[in-house]
């Protein structure tokens, strides 16, 4: 079954039944819900093959983990891990505010064992 979003949108903005904070949210639902997927962000591979990766790790009593931090133009929470060298100054940065944020030592770690475990084609 297909629905008028549209018209249905127009019966709770005008109906009485609702609250105005009521109205609000279930209006930004169907907002959200129907919205148009993300498109997907392909600029293209630069680097050739990769044979490192670097990651921030921050230390505690529990062991390590990879620190994750906003990273403006790049998403909310970014991983702070990456291939290419010319990422270091910027991710070093947000790294820094992680330790102090956070109070924990954070490590930078360069992994250069590579083994392809899987190979996921288009179908």
């Amino acid at each position: 079954m297909r629905f008028d979003i549209i018209n249905i949108k127009e019966r709770i903005a005008i109906g009485e039944h609702l609250s105005p904070e009521e109205r609000t949210f279930v209006l930004n639902c169907i907002n959200e819900a129907t919205a148009p997927a993300p498109t997907l962000h392909d600029p293209g591979n630069y680097i050739g093959r990769i044979e490192a990766l670097w990651a921030f790790l921050s230390v505690d009593g529990g062991g390590e983990g990879i620190c994750g931090a906003p990273i403006p133009g790049l998403g909310p929470v970014v991983p702070l891990v990456f291939s290419d060298i010319r990422r270091l100054d910027l991710l070093r940065k947000a790294a820094r505010l992680v330790a102090r944020e956070s109070s924990k030592v954070v490590r930078l770690a360069k992994f250069t064992k590579r083994e392809d475990v899987e190979v996921v084609a288009p179908v």
